[in-house]
């Protein structure tokens, strides 16, 4: 790639971008969703400069259309680059497109950008403003000077602009000047953001969490004196009240501000004064003009690049240490999902489009939304067959003993997403013996009523996206559902016995004890190897549903689970829980 485009967005932009499109080298649009309004593209332009080929012009024009074309014609459109051509002063031919301020003669590549204009109706906005020749001037190399870089807008849209000039004392480069327009929007951008306070899970093994331990051992163990005469929901509500307000207490409560991730260890006071002293040098070399000073500013400049670039080698050396010196695989992975994230365009998004393509901008449209889309997909389901209905299997459930919750317990994952009570997994492991005991008793409180507790059946679901497709489309989202960590061990237990009940296909690889898809793998890489070897034909078929887990019929698995003479109690506890969930998309 011999050129380069780039667009520079604030940090308060990040979450309304909604498309990238990088045409090529020369070419690049950024898409952003404004509240109540059309969507607002920026695009940046780098056209063929004199000396280029006629073809590679006319290539850089008409990719410079499709990519206009592509965009409706309501959108808000913004152009900003080198166009490397020259409108001249005034032209009467296109006196809506150019104004009577530019600067310089006409030449073709000129009347390029102005017929490109004219399909377009789009508007040269830093030749309407009436401003000295030096802020007209956007590119100067010794005795010559002359207005390369343009700002273009729709021709409706020129009226938002209160100034455009040429800001002659920033050194961007030593021969292009920085072109800069103002503009009022049509409607204020909202800068909304929500912070949710969490309880500080992070500290439960310092010294403060040392303490809420002993505080949860003694309320778990007055509870234990309780008998197990009380219900499950009242165990529950009780135990997670306190156990909130202790943890609020001993570890605190963040105030919920998002990190910016930002590595402060590339800036430092050299820096900032070789750059500093880089700029004064440039505005004494222009004010004057003299050979002298254009030799301190290019002494200036080497010395500006060279503190860069080692305060650059010295943060990623700072990078590199803390990558070695990594505790365990969870820093290094956090390290290295953190510097995946920083490279991608899209990172927050919340504007999505409606069943009818339309983007949605209001927060409670929006909201509406994903509730509408998690409904129907949640509550569809693939056609099936009526079955005949397989006689129940009677007989009573064993109660749960604690080797079934200390194996639970030791299955799941340290450091995952709170639900809705805010209580980890982390902690039940921290508090030992008595923590096994008092969910031994709450589990078959739970066996016994067949009712989780109401604060198990609220959830969070959270759509992530996909990192493909349309960003703005629901369907290129995955839901994930944060739910109780008590729950999850409830029903790992739960499955841990349905395991043993039913009979596993022996060749099903997925999802069972001791089998591993990688096996399956090399078995069909050595099938292809040995009908290769024998010259015969192998034909191979890869079926994937579209949401399956989502979309199976639900009847179909307490038939399936009755099929396989699995007692009737365990249908019954899930039949009673599973039609009160109830989940907020966040």
């Amino acid at each position: 790639m011999r050129n380069g485009v780039a667009i520079v967005l604030d940090e308060n932009l990040k979450q309304r971008i909604i498309d990238v499109d990088r045409r090529n080298d020369r070419l690049m649009a950024v898409k952003l969703a404004m509240d109540n309004q059309p969507p607002l593209n920026i695009i940046s332009a780098y056209a063929p400069q004199t000396g280029c080929g006629e073809s590679e012009k006319e290539a850089f024009w008409d990719e410079f259309d499709d990519l206009l074309i592509s965009m409706a014609p309501e959108e808000l459109k913004y152009i900003g680059g080198d166009l490397n051509g020259h409108v001249g002063a005034s032209n009467t031919t296109y006196k809506d497109i150019q104004g009577k301020f530019g600067y310089g003669t006409l030449n073709k590549d000129g009347e390029q950008i102005l017929e490109f204009c004219a399909r377009h109706h789009l508007a040269v906005v830093n030749t309407f403003f009436n401003k000295k020749s030096e802020h007209l001037v956007t590119y100067k190399s010794g005795n010559k000077q002359s207005q390369i870089d343009y700002i273009l807008t729709n021709r409706d849209l020129l009226r938002t602009f209160r100034d455009c000039k040429v800001i002659p004392g920033e050194s961007l480069t030593s021969q292009h000047r920085i072109l800069v327009g103002c503009i009022a929007l049509i409607k204020p951008i909202k800068y909304t953001t929500v912070k949710i306070p969490k309880i500080k899970w992070h500290l439960l093994n310092t010294e403060k969490g040392d303490k809420l331990l002993e505080e949860i051992r003694e309320i778990l163990t007055e509870d234990m004196k309780n008998g197990h005469n009380i219900s499950a929901e009242n165990t529950w509500s009780k135990f997670e009240n306190l156990c909130r307000n202790s943890a609020e207490k001993n570890l605190g409560i963040s105030r919920g501000k998002l990190h910016n991730n930002k590595d402060p260890s590339c800036w430092n006071e050299e820096v900032k004064g070789a750059l500093r002293n880089k700029k004064e040098c440039f505005k004494q070399w222009q004010s004057s003009g003299l050979d002298d000073d254009h030799i301190l500013y290019k002494t200036a400049t080497k010395l500006a690049k060279y503190k860069v670039a080692k305060q650059r080698n010295y943060s990623r050396e700072k990078f590199y240490k803390r990558l070695e010196n990594a505790n365990n695989d969870r820093d290094i992975f956090k390290l290295a999902k953190q510097r995946h994230k920083n490279g991608l365009d899209i990172k927050i998004n919340k504007y999505i489009k409606n069943e009818n393509g339309h983007l949605l901008t209001e927060d409670n449209k929006i909201n509406e939304r994903w509730c509408q889309y998690y409904q129907k997909l949640l509550n569809e389901e693939f056609p099936s067959q009526p079955l005949n209905t397989t006689p129940s299997a009677a007989g009573p459930l064993n109660k749960i003993g604690e080797e079934e919750v200390k194996r639970a317990l030791k299955k799941i994952k340290n450091h995952k997403s709170v639900g809705p009570d805010s209580i980890p997994a982390d902690l039940w492991k921290l508090l030992g013996p008595i923590a096994v005991q008092w969910l031994t008793k709450l589990f078959n409180q739970i066996l016994t009523s067949m009712k989780i507790p109401k604060s198990w059946r609220h959830s969070y679901l959270v759509p992530f996206y996909k990192n493909k497709g349309d960003v703005s489309d629901c369907g290129n989202y995955r839901g994930i559902k944060l739910t109780s960590h008590t729950l999850k061990l409830w029903e790992r237990i739960l499955n841990n016995r349905l395991c043993q009940l039913v009979s596993i296909s022996d060749n099903q690889c997925g999802f069972a004890p001791g089998r591993s898809t990688t096996d399956a793998i090399q078995a069909i890489r050595i099938l292809m190897e040995k009908h290769r070897t024998n010259r015969e034909d192998l034909h191979l078929v890869f079926i994937d549903l579209e949401k399956a887990f989502d979309r199976i019929p639900r009847k179909l698995f307490w038939e399936a689970m009755r099929a396989q003479q699995i007692p009737e109690l365990y249908n019954n506890n899930n039949n009673n829980n599973i039609p009160q969930l109830s989940h907020n998309a966040i």
